[in-house]
This record gives C-alpha cells, sequence and structure tokens, in this order.
C-alpha cells in the first residue's frame, strides 16, 4: 500500500463485505423461514380451493388455520424487515466510521414530527436529522456528528 488513504479504504470495504456475508445468511434464515410459512399457508389455500372446485365444504382444519395464518406471516414479515432495516444500519455505520464532522449534501425524503429523514446524495445512506421547515426535495447540508457500528448508529446535524 502506498498510502495511508489507500489503507483506510480497504478496510471498510472488508468490514461492509463482512456486513452483507451477516445480512445474506440471516437474511437466507428469515427467507427460509417465511418460504416455509408461506407454503404452509398455500397448503391450505389449495385445500380450500379444492374442497370448494369440487362442491365439498372447506375441511374444518383448514378453516381453522386461516383465522391463525395473518398473525404467523405477519410476525414473519416484520422479523425480516428488522434484521433487513439492522443490516442496513450496520452497513450504513461501518461505511461512514471515521468520517465524523465531514458535510454531505443530501436530500430531505421525509417529514414527521421526529424531523426529517433525508439521503446522502454521494453515499447509499438513509437518515434522521432535527430539521424544521422542510419538506421532501428539499436540499440540506448535515454533518456528521457520530457513528457507532456495534448499536448500528449514525448521528447527524443540519448545517444549512
Amino acid at each position: 500500500m502506498d498510502s495511508p488513504s489507500e489503507d483506510r479504504l480497504i478496510k471498510p470495504a472488508g468490514i461492509l463485505g463482512v456486513c452483507l456475508l451477516f445480512g445474506l445468511i440471516v437474511g437466507g434464515w428469515v427467507l427460509g423461514k417465511q418460504i416455509k410459512e408461506t407454503r404452509l399457508a398455500d397448503r391450505y389455500v389449495v385445500r380450500a380451493a379444492l374442497a370448494i372446485a369440487n362442491g365439498q365444504n372447506v375441511p374444518d382444519v383448514v378453516a381453522q388455520a386461516f383465522t391463525k395464518l395473518p398473525p404467523v406471516m405477519a410476525r414473519a414479515d416484520a422479523l425480516g424487515g428488522q434484521i433487513e432495516r439492522a443490516v442496513v444500519d450496520l452497513a450504513e455505520a461501518v461505511m461512514l466510521k471515521g468520517c465524523e464532522g465531514r458535510v454531505f449534501p443530501a436530500i430531505v425524503t421525509d417529514v414527521d414530527e421526529r424531523g426529517a429523514r433525508m439521503q446522502l446524495r454521494d453515499q447509499p445512506v438513509v437518515a434522521r436529522v432535527a430539521a424544521h421547515a422542510v419538506h421532501p426535495g428539499d436540499a440540506i447540508t448535515v454533518r456528521l456528528i457520530a457513528t457507532d457500528p456495534e448499536r448500528r448508529v449514525i448521528h447527524f446535524e443540519r448545517v444549512a
């Protein structure tokens, strides 16, 4: 390696690779669980459709399953979403580690009582920032205040 800056570029890439691998492993486990639960739901739907197509009553076990399946499927979807968000948060925190104090251009994507949700213009990072009197589509400038990969947290402040 010719310079410290090259070394700094390679280390985060290696860590990001680990984050992505972790995401694939955990995501694969969740996807496998979701597929299994979806197949179970499909099995009940097919049994009900066959019964109806053949002029028969839907079996009681199938009718009872229809009342239990929606919460099971909702939990599987929620778990998948939580894991996906955790992996993305980890990747963002690792990618920005060492960039504290740097100023980034961003675009506001949403606003609510917690402030603005924004997308950095030059990095694949979505985060929240305390910002008032902004609207979706507004260009803002933010400073990275802190990163904590262990907690999967990044913190920005609006500077313009």
